[in-house]
């Protein structure tokens, strides 16, 4: 049975509870709770699973500020703003700094793989396909669909551990860093 159903009354919304923190499927539905005093807005995204039993995708917004669980890509993301004149270079590729300002009106969001993207990555002219990354850093196969792709708007600008692509870079003008370490989550 499909999650989402064309011509389907609404779905009820009622209070729930604050915690636990994310999703918790319950008799009386699903309770979503999470917190970012930077927020301005929420989006929930629901997927119904492919009818060839394709895993579904997904897309989850990095919070600015603390942590963000990707548990559909085995990810977690912490994140923190600090001054660019205090701000560290990153010292491996599992961590990014972004110019705040520069996505303070789309964000960070972790998504799927989707057959076809490319990235600029730095230290490289032109676009690469992001298969093209995966098979040159041996990603295995099986991890390639479930890979979180981080993006600003349409604009892929990292592959945790992988890549980091030219998009808000931090540059001589940037007032505040956005730093974020991505690291795996055990299964």
């Amino acid at each position: 049975m499909p999650l989402l159903r064309p011509n389907a009354p609404p779905y009820a919304i009622r209070p729930g509870s604050r915690f636990p923190p994310g999703a918790t499927a319950g008799a009386d539905g699903v309770n979503f709770s999470l917190f970012n005093r930077h927020a301005s807005r929420v989006e929930l995204l629901l997927y119904a699973a492919a009818a060839d039993g394709a895993a579904a995708g997904f897309s989850v917004a990095i919070a600015v500020d603390g942590i963000t669980l990707v548990e559909a890509a085995g990810f977690k993301f912490k994140a923190s703003t600090i001054a660019a004149a205090g701000a560290p270079m990153p010292d491996s590729l599992s961590v990014a700094t972004f110019d705040a300002a520069k996505i303070a009106d789309t964000g960070l969001v972790a998504r799927s793989f989707v057959n076809g993207d490319r990235m600029r990555p730095v230290g490289m002219r032109g676009t690469r396909k992001v298969q093209d990354i995966f098979v040159d850093r041996k990603l295995p196969r099986a991890r390639r669909e479930r890979f979180p792709v981080v993006t600003v708007g349409d604009t892929i600008a990292w592959l945790p551990g992988l890549a980091r692509g030219r998009c808000a870079l931090v540059g001589s003008s940037t007032e505040t860093v956005l730093r974020v370490e991505a690291s795996e989550i055990a299964a």
